[in-house]
């Protein structure tokens, strides 16, 4: 069934799926909490 996956891409795009997600929680929350302290 998972003959043909790579496991290295699979393990590299892991690594930038949470590194994308790391990056926009930290953006989330230095944008957000400063707005929703003011509203």
């Amino acid at each position: 069934m998972f003959a043909n996956v790579d496991w290295a891409d699979i393990g590299k795009a892991t690594i930038d799926t949470l590194l994308m997600l790391g990056g926009s929680m930290v953006l989330t929350v230095i944008l957000g909490v400063p707005l929703g302290v003011l509203l």
